[in-house]
């Protein structure tokens, strides 16, 4: 029995692996990622031309201060808007920029050529060169208001004027710059 008994445990053996079954388990697929977003960047402004800055003879240019240089005289466009300009003033542009009565502004009141007596009129000037382009002005502006009765002046040596009408009649204004004189305004002021 003894030479058997290899035998029967080689049997056993086989007789076990045959009734055995390869188990096979499907593995999960490999989670899907979403797609990466790629974030879109708004495009450079370029922010126009960097201004020259004076060297003091060919050095560097000076350091900057702590206090804003106040700007240059002479406006040149819109209010707050200094034009890159310097070249002579040989034109100024006046108008009246809008009317303002009882705390607002007139809607459409641009170019106004009339206005009630308590409302305020803000006037703008333009100084410009040969080409017509805004530019710089060496000096202030230097309005006239006449009959100067007719209202009362904040600045008159500002770009940006406002007067009071406190009297009705004929207004007339202009603006001289540089030793150039404006277009003359007429505004009748009326109760």
């Amino acid at each position: 029995m003894r030479a058997c008994r290899p035998f029967a445990l080689i049997a056993l053996v086989v007789l076990t692996m045959g009734g055995c079954q390869t188990l096979t388990e499907e593995l999960p697929s490999a989670p899907t990622t979403p797609p990466v977003q790629i974030p879109v960047l708004p495009p450079i402004v370029n922010p126009g031309p960097i201004p020259d800055v004076p060297s003091g003879g060919g050095g560097a240019p000076p350091p900057p201060t702590s206090e804003p240089a106040p700007p240059p005289p002479g406006n040149g466009g819109p209010p707050g808007q200094i034009p890159n300009n310097f070249n002579p003033v040989t034109k100024v542009g006046a108008k009246v920029y809008f009317l303002e009565c009882e705390g607002e502004m007139v809607p459409d009141s641009e170019f106004a050529t009339a206005a009630q007596v308590g409302c305020r009129i803000h006037f703008d000037c333009t100084p410009k060169d040969a080409a017509n382009n805004p530019t710089q002005s060496q000096s202030s502006p230097q309005w006239s208001f006449s009959p100067g009765g007719l209202v009362d002046v904040g600045n008159p040596n500002d770009f940006t004027p406002t007067v009071t009408a406190k009297s009705p009649g004929n207004l007339t204004a202009y603006v001289v710059i540089d030793g150039v004189t404006s277009n003359t305004l007429n505004i009748n002021i009326y109760n």
